[in-house]
């Protein structure tokens, strides 16, 4: 989106929005970071599953 003809500067963007991540990872507990690692996992899990029925038929 520009703005009076200003081009936004994704670079800026995109290292706030690591910083801010980043910043937010520290904070969570070893609990929280386990599950959100166990989500990846299965989602990962669904994935692979599904491609393997895409490729079946």
């Amino acid at each position: 989106m520009r703005i009076k003809g200003i081009k936004p500067d994704w670079n800026k963007f995109h290292e706030w929005e690591r910083k801010y991540t980043i910043k937010n990872l520290k904070k969570l507990t070893p609990t929280e970071k386990v599950k959100i690692v166990e989500d990846f996992y299965i989602t990962a899990l669904k994935v692979r599953e599904s491609l393997k029925k895409m490729d079946s038929q």
